[in-house]
């Protein structure tokens, strides 16, 4: 109708859900987002490079390579979902 404001629709994504799947399954954050190709090279990409470190470093530099990579994915769907979201 004329001179009627619309509502603020609520928005679907929430961003604490793409944040802790993220840090749960890298890249999964961004498959949340709906940016599966870069959630699928994130999950990938730190799976084949703990792989290949696994034959050079100990267990525990391969378990803060994965964090690492993890919180940089979780950081990653929140700018995204972010800027989705303005």
């Amino acid at each position: 109708m004329p001179g009627m404001v619309p509502r603020m629709q609520k928005p679907d994504k929430k961003v604490w859900v793409a944040v802790l799947s993220s840090l749960l399954i890298t890249g999964l954050g961004q498959v949340y987002v709906g940016e599966w190709r870069k959630g699928i090279a994130f999950f990938v990409g730190t799976f084949s490079i703990g792989y290949l470190m696994s034959y050079y470093f100990d267990y525990g530099t391969i378990m803060l390579f994965g964090t690492v990579m993890a919180v940089i994915s979780a950081y990653d769907a929140y700018l995204t979902l972010i800027k989705r979201l303005r």
